[in-house]
Formats: structure tokens, sequence, C-alpha cells
């Protein structure tokens, strides 16, 4: 009964495609890849990310409570990791609002310690709010407005720290890139359109992105050919 939550928790992670609609229609790397007339869908999305840590924190913390004397200092996810979850988040994705030190306190009741986090804070949940506010005010279908302006203003923001302005404008070009488009239907055509332009050119193309049968998602990245977009 006691690893029940943890049986739940587990479950959650389909691996059959069925959860497109926690993930991303971009992989990894922010770039479009498909077939059969679809998008493979990439990592998971940040609210659903968020949702996961703060189970599994939870979890944790129950088992102190509820697991046998041998099991109550089970660790599911280290400090160290967490610290890491962290950089990925603020450092490499951009989320300034910073969320992980406040969910580990939602779920366990007690503060993240993290003494060697150097961050500059000038950002933060406020800021992210209201920037959201704004992006739902004006227009709530332009689903990649919101992930695109937050990553400018953090780029911005780093690049007044360094001074750094050439490095500035090729990180602001591989953002743009990657946020471009208004939704999942539009990005899917944009792909659409360049690999029927490819194809008319004579060029290698997709061909699988134009057979309508059966249709395979979350092949991992190491199945797509190199440079593919």
């Amino acid at each position: 009964e006691w690893l029940r939550p943890m049986t739940e928790l587990r479950n959650q992670f389909d691996g059959t495609g069925a959860d497109r609609d926690k993930r991303s229609f971009r992989k990894m790397n922010g770039s479009l890849q498909g077939g059969h007339g679809q998008l493979y869908h990439g990592p998971y999305l940040k609210k659903v990310r968020e949702d996961w840590l703060r189970q599994l924190l939870m979890i944790q913390s129950d088992f102190k409570k509820n697991a046998p004397d041998d099991f109550k200092d089970t660790t599911l996810i280290s400090q160290e990791e967490l610290k890491l979850i962290r950089r990925i988040w603020v450092l490499e994705k951009h989320e300034f609002d910073d969320s992980l030190p406040r969910i580990y306190q939602e779920a366990t009741g007690e503060p993240f310690m993290d003494p060697d986090w150097i961050y500059d804070d000038s950002f933060g949940l406020e800021e992210w709010d209201l920037l959201k506010e704004c992006c739902d005010e004006y227009d709530s279908n332009e689903e990649l407005l919101f992930e695109l302006l937050y990553s400018i203003l953090d780029l911005e923001k780093k690049a007044e720290k360094t001074g750094n302005r050439r490095q500035l404008i090729e990180n602001l070009k591989t953002v743009i890139s990657r946020n471009f488009y208004r939704n999942e239907a539009d990005a899917l055509e944009y792909y659409t359109n360049t690999n029927i332009l490819l194809r008319d050119h004579g060029l290698k193309y997709r061909e699988v992105l134009f057979d309508k049968n059966g249709f395979q998602d979350d092949l991992p990245d190491s199945e797509y050919e190199e440079g593919e977009e």
C-alpha cells in the first residue's frame, strides 16, 4: 500500500505516444521532425515536468511516515539531481521563475538548500506572471509567444553581465528559430511545405512524412539523420 503512490506516478509515463498533449511538438533542440502526416513530439512541457517533480517529492516525504522502517530513508531523487534540474530549467531553458525551490518547499515543507547557486534574480516569479498575463491578453492562440519572450529577456539579461553582444545575436537567432510558429498546426504546415519544396527541387526530403499509413511517435533522436529539421 505504501508503494501505491509510486506505482500511480510511474503509470503516468505512457510510453505509447498517447501523451502527446503533455509534450512539446518540437524535439529537444527545437527542431521539427515528423512522419505520417504528424510531428514527432519531444520533451515534456514545463507544467508537466513541475507536476511530476512535485508528486515525486511528496512521495519521498510520505515514505518517512508510512514506509516500513527499512525504507523510511529511501531517496527517490537526490539533492544533487535536484540542483542539476534547477540549472537546466533556469540556465538552459531560460525559465527565470525558478520554480524548483518553491516546488520543493511546497512538497516537503522544508527550504531547498543550494549554497552554490549563483544567478541574477532581478527577474523572478512576479515578472514571469506579468509577462504571461500580457501574452495571454495579446493572443492566447500564440502558444510559443510566451516562451519566445521569456527566453529573449533572459538572454538579454545575461548579455548585460558578460558584454558579449555577438554571442547574444547568435543566441537570439536560435531562440527565434525555435519559437516562430503560432501553434502545432502552423508548425506542421511549415514543416510539410518545406519538405514539398525540397521534393520538388529534387533534394532530400522526409518521404515518411507523406505516408499516412501508421504513425510512430517518440522515436529517439539517434534514429533521425544528422542535421534533419
